[in-house]
């Protein structure tokens, strides 16, 4: 098959349709789903210890404040509450 054969046929699902079937099946938008899964790995990465702005530089977000707002919204806490939690005692 072709590009342009593979091409063709991606391009008969429209973009809104795709997305309809995608929050059918999965319950959030594409772009929902995706923080999902960014939150879900910068929990992760807190969890090892890493820094909030170690996570940021390694998710792709330039602005702390905008990653603790996301982190926020799927966790329901800050991700310093994290960080914090699992730091060796007496630091």
């Amino acid at each position: 098959r072709s590009k342009r054969d593979y091409s063709r046929a991606n391009n008969n699902i429209n973009r809104d349709k795709l997305q309809q079937i995608f929050k059918s099946v999965y319950g959030k938008t594409i772009a929902e789903y995706s923080r999902y899964l960014r939150m879900n790995r910068a929990y992760q990465l807190l969890i090892q210890r890493k820094t909030v702005a170690e996570v940021g530089h390694e998710l792709g977000y330039t602005n702390l404040s905008h990653i603790s707002k996301a982190f926020k919204k799927i966790h329901g806490v800050n991700p310093s509450v994290v960080q914090k939690s699992n730091m060796p005692k007496g630091k």
